[in-house]
């Protein structure tokens, strides 16, 4: 069975347009960088260089040009902190999971499952924990409190939606739209364009999952027992069973003929993401204030 079978074509366009729209931003940042280092004066013998960058940037630049580097420096500042800040969660994470970690029960699910290429970790933890992570090698972790809450029906179509998410990358895909979306917080279709996708990878995991187990029943049994319970868990960056997609979910199980609508942005964010756009375009065009 094909992992990415029936995706809606809107989705995939959302997806291509998003990657468009991302590289052109970069692109023109890009080209902003350059032109500003190749207008930096010379450097003296007893002038350090990050003081005439400084210089430069503060001195030869009017105003909408020191907003443009704002949005630079902003991007730059967002993605290193949040790669420092995942990359500590992800060890705290790993951590965790490796203190409670059940050798004979994850050795009997991967096998359940029957998939090589991902292994089924379990820990010993009595909250309610399914997740997928990793961007290149495929794990899930699931919890013995879930184990212990639901049948092996209910667990089985529970793995087999992290599996989705395993096969289709969405941990890195949702890291890196995550990591964009605060970055690029100045064009908000980003960020509305990041929420629906995600939403949607939920809606095609538990597509996969209903068409594995050949029965909507057990997910939707797990699914609306967690969302009467409220119960979230959020540490490092990986794909959560229980998300805020769970409203949209809930209505494909209960309506599977109707299709689901999901609203992708508004027209605030449109036009705000199109002035700050045309603004980044007029120095691309030779508007070099």
């Amino acid at each position: 069975m094909k992992i990415m079978m029936n995706v809606p074509k809107k989705l995939k366009m959302l997806l291509f347009v998003h990657i468009l729209l991302v590289a052109w931003i970069f692109f023109q940042m890009g080209y902003r960088i350059d032109h500003q280092l190749s207008d930096i004066p010379e450097i003296g013998k007893q002038e350090s260089m990050v003081a005439v960058v400084y210089q430069d940037l503060l001195t030869n630049h009017l105003l909408v040009e020191q907003i443009f580097n704002i949005f630079i420096i902003y991007l730059l500042a967002v993605v290193l902190y949040y790669i420092v800040v995942q990359s500590v969660l992800h060890v705290k994470l790993m951590r965790r999971i490796w203190r409670g970690y059940e050798a004979e029960l994850s050795a009997a699910w991967t096998q359940r499952i029957q998939d090589e290429a991902t292994e089924i970790m379990v820990v010993d933890e009595p909250a309610f924990i399914a997740m997928a992570f990793g961007f290149w090698k495929r794990r899930i972790v699931i919890s013995t409190g879930a184990l212990q809450r639901y049948s092996d029906e209910e667990i089985e179509a529970v793995l087999f939606h992290e599996l989705y998410h395993c096969k289709a990358h969405h941990p890195l895909q949702t890291y890196l739209l995550d990591m964009l979306s605060k970055g690029l917080v100045f064009v908000p279709v980003i960020r509305d364009f990041a929420r629906y996708y995600k939403i949607w990878i939920e809606l095609l995991a538990d597509r996969y999952a209903i068409s594995r187990m050949n029965n909507e029943a057990p997910l939707a049994s797990v699914l609306l027992s967690l969302a009467k319970s409220q119960q979230r868990m959020r540490v490092g960056n990986a794909v959560y069973f229980v998300n805020s997609a769970v409203n949209y979910r809930i209505e494909q199980l209960l309506n599977p003929d109707t299709d689901i609508t999901v609203r992708m942005t508004n027209r605030v964010a449109v036009l705000i993401s199109s002035l700050v756009l045309v603004f980044m375009m007029l120095f691309l065009f030779g508007y070099c204030l």
